[in-house]
C-alpha cells in the first residue's frame, strides 16, 4: 500500500519525463556551447518550465568570479540529483551533472558573442556600403571646396585683384565728372566755358578761312589801283583782322562764352 500510495500518477510521470528531456536538451546545449550557460539564467531555465533560455540573453549578464560559478554549479547539482534518483523512469546513462568549465580572468563586463552566418554577412555589407558612401560624399565635398578655392585664387599672387583695378577706374571717372561739373573759378559772372570739341572745331574753321583770305588777297593786281580794288583790299584786311583775333582767342586752353539774356 505504501508503495502504491507513493508511486507517481501517470500525469505526474509524464511531466517528469518532459522535465528530464528538457534537462537533457539544456545539458546538450551546454556541452555544445561551453562558454555560455554559466549565469543564474541557466538555473532559472531548469527551475521554471515557461522560461526560455537563450545564449544571447545569457551573454548580457556578467558572470562574476570563480567562486560565484562554483556556487551556481553546486546549487544546480543539488536541485537536480533528487529528481533524477527518486522519480526517474527513463534509462539515463549518467545522473552526474556535467562539469561547468570555469573562466579564468573573467571581466565584470558582458561579452557579446559574435554571430556567424548570413546575417553577419548582410550586416557587414551594409556597414561597408554606408562607409563607402560617406567616404564618397566627403571626397565630393572636398573636391567642390577645392574647385571653389581655385576659382577664387585664379589671380596671380602679389598682383592687384581685378575688382580693385575696376573700382579705381570707376573712382577716377567719377572724379573727372565731378571736376567737369564744378564751376570754374576763372569764369566770370554771366559766362560759361566753351566745350573743348566745339572750341577745336571753330579754331579749325577760322584757320581755313584765314588761308582762303590770304590767297585771295595775294591774287589782287598790284599795277592797277582802282577804287574797286582798293575797297576789296580794305574788306579783306578787315576780315583777316577778325579771323586772326578769333584764332588768338580760341587758341587759349579755356574759352568763356557770354550767356544770352
Amino acid at each position: 500500500m505504501d508503495t502504491l500510495h507513493n508511486a507517481p500518477t501517470p500525469k505526474f510521470s509524464v511531466a517528469i519525463k518532459e522535465r528530464h528531456s528538457r534537462i537533457k536538451r539544456v545539458l546538450a546545449e551546454i556541452r555544445r556551447e561551453k562558454p555560455l550557460g554559466k549565469s543564474p539564467l541557466f538555473k532559472m531555465s531548469l527551475t521554471f518550465p515557461s522560461f526560455v533560455w537563450s545564449p544571447i540573453i545569457d551573454s548580457v549578464y556578467s558572470f562574476g568570479t570563480e567562486q560565484n560559478l562554483d556556487n551556481t554549479k553546486a546549487t544546480v547539482t543539488a536541485s537536480k540529483k533528487p529528481l533524477l534518483r527518486s522519480y526517474s523512469t527513463s534509462s539515463l546513462k549518467s545522473t552526474k551533472s556535467p562539469e561547468v568549465p570555469l573562466i579564468k580572468n573573467c571581466s565584470t563586463q558582458a561579452v557579446i558573442p559574435l554571430k556567424t552566418g548570413r546575417k553577419d554577412v548582410i550586416r557587414l555589407n551594409m556597414l561597408t556600403r554606408v562607409a563607402n558612401s560617406s567616404i564618397i560624399m566627403k571626397t565630393q565635398v572636398a573636391s567642390s571646396q577645392q574647385s571653389e578655392l581655385a576659382t577664387q585664387r585664379s589671380h596671380k599672387l602679389g598682383a592687384i585683384p581685378k575688382y580693385l583695378t575696376s573700382r579705381k577706374a570707376e573712382w577716377a571717372h567719377l572724379e573727372e565728372e565731378k571736376l567737369k561739373n564744378m564751376p570754374d573759378p576763372d569764369c566770370p559772372i554771366g559766362h560759361v566755358i566753351m566745350p573743348e570739341s566745339e572750341r577745336l572745331e571753330t579754331l579749325n574753321r577760322l584757320l581755313k578761312s584765314q588761308l582762303e583770305l590770304n590767297e585771295e588777297f595775294n591774287c589782287l593786281p598790284l599795277s592797277k589801283d582802282s577804287l574797286r580794288i582798293r575797297q576789296k583790299k580794305e574788306d579783306l584786311e578787315k576780315q583777316l583782322i577778325k579771323v586772326e583775333e578769333g584764332i588768338r582767342v580760341l587758341s587759349k586752353p579755356k574759352v568763356f562764352v557770354r550767356l544770352d539774356s
